[in-house]
């Protein structure tokens, strides 16, 4: 058996606030079934199995996307899943989204990831993950704020 060893691990981390509750938000993003609801560019979500190492199939323009749910812990409010298959330029992609009280009815949302640039510069590759989780980040204020 080989183990490919990854040298070049690019991270992106992007946060913002939001004028919704720790909990609403929680809510919302805890569904591993439902980021259809605030990512643009997600025709379709399903999922195969349920809880940890259960898998969803996001159906975007450009192919599918394969998540593994790696963790989720509801005390923390935190959320982790590794990207098993992607027509995006990234592999071994280890990512999370969490969040933190700022006061009431207002959390911060951060969305990070680790992962290796495949075919495209590390800049390019974090370019297109940082703008990927901006636009989660305004569907969820499209669909949380009043």
């Amino acid at each position: 058996m080989r183990v490919k060893e990854w040298k070049n691990m690019c991270e992106v981390s992007v946060s913002t606030e939001i004028e919704a509750s720790v909990e609403t938000v929680w809510e919302t993003i805890r569904d591993f079934t439902a980021i259809d609801r605030y990512a643009t560019g997600i025709t379709k979500c399903s999922v195969e199995g349920s809880g940890i190492g259960s898998v969803r199939k996001l159906t975007v323009a450009s192919g599918e996307i394969y998540e593994k749910l790696e963790s989720l812990d509801d005390h923390e409010h935190k959320i982790c899943y590794s990207i098993v298959k992607s027509p995006l330029p990234i592999e071994a992609c280890q990512s999370s989204m969490s969040l933190s009280y700022v006061d009431d009815g207002k959390c911060k949302i951060s969305w990070s990831s680790s992962f290796e640039a495949n075919g495209v510069p590390e800049k390019e590759a974090m370019r297109i993950l940082s703008g990927v989780y901006n636009s989660g980040f305004e569907g969820l204020k499209r669909l949380l704020c009043p």
